[in-house]
Formats: structure tokens, C-alpha cells, sequence
């Protein structure tokens, strides 16, 4: 018996691995697709329950993960990578403009430059 690197086995079977899918690979969708959710499905029970409990008056794109659970922290590792492709429609104004992704060059937030005080970012 030969004892292979996993990251070999991983290979496509052209490039002489047997196409296993990376762990690695597949954790980071998974929990990408996580925080897809819970920023696009703002209504369902999960999500509102995952802001609620680790966002509080915190917009998601700028909540620390200290003192979190597992999955919070692993959603949150992915967050950087899921943010800029996630664009926003002007709708009902419900959505905190300085904090959505409304130029494809990121959150305003993180664009230096002077802010206006925090009773004045909401847009109803």
C-alpha cells in the first residue's frame, strides 16, 4: 500500500488524482452560501435569528466575530469573498445605504473619506 497526500487524491483523475473534492473547498461553499442566505433572506426564521443574536445594532458587514459559535465564525471567514458580489436594488428603503455594495467597489462604509453620524445613515 502507497500512501498518498490527500491534496494528490484531490487532482482530476487527468492529472493523475481520483477527483475527490477538497474538504477545504467544499466547507468554505457551504458556509459561503451560509452567509449568502442569511444576507439575501432577511425574512426567514434563520435569519432573522442569526442577526438578532450576533448583529444586534450592528450592520453584518462590520460585526466582530469574537465570542461567537462555529458557524458564525466560519460565515464569517467568507463574508470579505460573498460581500462585493452581492448588489443591492433601491427599493422599499428599509436597507442601510452606507453598508450595501451600490457601486460594485464595495460597502461606502469602507471608502475613506468623512461619514455622516449614525442617526443620519439609515434611508427611510
Amino acid at each position: 500500500m502507497h500512501w498518498v497526500a490527500w491534496e494528490e487524491l484531490c487532482y482530476p483523475k487527468k492529472e493523475g488524482g481520483i477527483g475527490f473534492r477538497s474538504l477545504h473547498d467544499v466547507s468554505r461553499a457551504l458556509f459561503a452560501k451560509l452567509w449568502w442566505n442569511f444576507r439575501t433572506s432577511t425574512s426567514s426564521l434563520w435569519s432573522r435569528y442569526m442577526g438578532n443574536k450576533y448583529c444586534k445594532k450592528l450592520h453584518p458587514t462590520i460585526v466582530k466575530n469574537s465570542g461567537a459559535s462555529h458557524v458564525w465564525r466560519k460565515m464569517l471567514t467568507t463574508r470579505e469573498d460573498i460581500e462585493h458580489d452581492i448588489w443591492w436594488q433601491i427599493k422599499s428603503g428599509n436597507s442601510i445605504f452606507w453598508f450595501d455594495n451600490w457601486m460594485k467597489q464595495g460597502a461606502l462604509y469602507f471608502i475613506e473619506g468623512e461619514r455622516a453620524d449614525e442617526e443620519e445613515i439609515e434611508v427611510q
